[in-house]
């Protein structure tokens, strides 16, 4: 059994708002149900999450702004979720979403649905979205989490981030043409935090990925545009990053 991301970065263009990417979370799905079984699909938000919560306020307090965009917010992001589902299910998977909104409430989680839904052999698919954290705060409850949560429950083969670089390098790929891919990471590495990105960016990423790793032999973070990858896991002709 295993847990796989198909993150934010990878699934929309994360800098315009509401724009999802098809081809690409078409070729990565079909990837996955061609190359696995038993697997449980976790996706971000992208451009349907990070853009209106920053707008809105969100993470924070709740008042009448935070209000109207926590609805607006997880719209979004449930019709994200529509098209992820829509996807998996033209290409033969029986996806079941169990959204964290119906898993958490004043700080009390509850993945029985989930775990039941895929006990009966469904592929159970769920998402960063906003809750309730309390009476007066918002919060948003990151798909990385999401993941830590369910691979406590799961204890899966292994855990699978794909996103839109090759792993994690050691400064950032988009704008240092010498960054070098880290292909195993053992120790915490420090990044700066991406202005729009509100569940925290790399460094969260990378520091939820140790905690995950208490959990699971091994976790990676691959290309989502080249799904094939995710084959050569355990080869070493593996174009990736592993956390050990």
């Amino acid at each position: 059994m295993i847990i796989i991301k198909l993150g934010g970065s990878l699934i929309t263009e994360k800098n315009s708002y509401r724009v999802f990417r098809e081809s690409e979370t078409k070729k990565a799905i079909r990837e996955i149900a061609n190359d696995f079984e038993d697997f449980v699909i976790i996706h971000g938000g992208g451009s349907f999450g990070h853009i209106k919560a920053k707008e809105y306020g969100l993470p924070g307090e709740i008042n009448k702004l935070s209000s109207a965009g926590f609805s607006v917010v997880h719209n979004d992001m449930s019709y994200l979720n529509h098209l992820v589902v829509s996807i998996m299910i033209s290409e033969g998977l029986k996806p079941m979403t169990v959204p964290i909104s119906s898993m958490i409430f004043n700080g009390n989680f509850d993945y029985t649905m989930l775990k039941k839904y895929h006990d009966l052999g469904f592929v159970p698919v769920s998402y960063g979205d906003v809750y309730v954290k309390n009476n007066n705060f918002y919060g948003i409850y990151s798909g990385d989490n999401i993941v830590l949560d369910l691979s406590k429950i799961f204890n899966p083969d292994f855990v699978a981030f794909l996103s839109d670089v090759d792993g994690i390098f050691d400064k950032d790929p988009k704008k240092y043409r010498d960054a070098k891919l880290l292909r195993t990471i053992n120790t915490k590495v420090e990044f700066s935090k991406p202005e729009n990105d509100v569940t925290g960016g790399i460094e969260n990423k990378l520091n939820t990925m140790f905690l995950i790793r208490k959990y699971t032999k091994s976790v990676y973070l691959i290309n989502g545009y080249y799904p094939e990858r995710l084959k050569m896991i355990g080869n070493d002709n593996f174009t990736g990053t592993v956390i050990k």
